[in-house]
């Protein structure tokens, strides 16, 4: 399955790598060697008032993660390198996770990655992460693949997240500003933000996004204008050309760094460190990922 203009627009876009836009000294940071794990914090909790709003998909300015955009090209793979790191920056895998390149299911090109965590008591992570863009305003495109097997979790499972550093007030991992997770049959778009800077415990809102689908491929597109401690931000969420839901609000912790992408699997309530021993046995979680291009929206 392929789409010709995203196909082309990739291969003139192919391989440019990001601009790092003044934090250059981040690539030695352990967080994007290391990808952090989340804190003892429950990931997604119940909805609850806070700094953002939600809405149907569609902006104050009539816009939605649909509509065409003006910006440039700072990542793009396609996983046609070599796994598993592929042209991504960080790598993390927790256990026996692995990530191959695989040629079935493909979107584009000839491979996709294939992100594999095992039910075996110690295993809860298998992800690539970019390097943080810096703060400003990002279309983020990539897809993911669910297999027909796929079996569902009252747990989350998060397939993309965009994650902070440690804060500040305590030195501990953060939760993520935003998460893409799947919970029991449906997708969840979860932000976590600070109230206040000198707060220890997250404030988090949590959006249904309806089911999910197997057997097909879910093409993603997140538009995320990242706040700062004087302006909201914004994050508008599509699959497969249907706006999702607006946010407007805090998305992210006001750190030094903007929040960086990470793609794959990271199923927290495996994690023996922060949830203990649980029942073991059952089959893996797989899902396939193709066609990532995040572009820096002009002003």
């Amino acid at each position: 399955m392929r789409r010709a203009s995203r196909t082309q627009e990739r291969r003139n876009t192919s391989r440019r790598r990001l601009r790092l836009a003044g934090a250059l000294a981040a690539l030695a940071a352990p967080m994007l060697l290391m990808p952090p794990a989340w804190g003892v914090n429950a990931p997604h909790t119940s909805p609850i008032a806070g700094a953002g709003t939600a809405a149907g998909g569609t902006a104050a300015d009539g816009s939605t993660c649909a509509s065409p955009v003006s910006g440039q090209t700072v990542f793009a793979d396609g996983f046609e390198g070599t796994a598993p790191q592929f042209g991504f920056h960080g790598i993390g895998i927790d256990g026996s996770g692995s990530i191959t390149a695989q040629t079935d299911p493909v979107l584009e090109g000839r491979q996709s990655a294939a992100f594999t965590v095992p039910d075996d008591g110690s295993s809860y992570r298998a992800e690539l992460g970019m390097s943080p863009l810096g703060y400003g305003s990002f279309r983020f495109r990539f897809a993911d693949f669910l297999p027909s097997d796929w079996t569902e979790a009252d747990n989350d499972t998060i397939l993309a997240q965009w994650h902070g550093a440690d804060l500040a007030s305590t030195g501990k991992p953060t939760n993520p500003p935003i998460a893409l997770s799947i919970r029991d049959d449906g997708w969840l778009l979860t932000m976590h933000w600070l109230a206040n800077p000198d707060d220890t415990t997250p404030q988090v809102k949590v959006i249904p996004l309806g089911p999910i689908r197997t057997g097909q491929w879910n093409d993603w597109t997140f538009d995320i204008d990242w706040s700062t401690p004087t302006e909201p931000g914004s994050v508008g969420a599509c699959l497969n050309g249907v706006p999702l839901v607006t946010y407007t609000g805090t998305n992210n912790y006001d750190q030094q760094y903007a929040p960086h992408m990470q793609l794959g699997i990271y199923r927290p309530s495996w994690n023996p460190s922060t949830h203990g021993s649980y029942p073991t046995g059952g089959p893996p979680v797989r899902v396939f990922d193709d066609a990532v291009d995040v572009q820096e929206l002009s002003p």
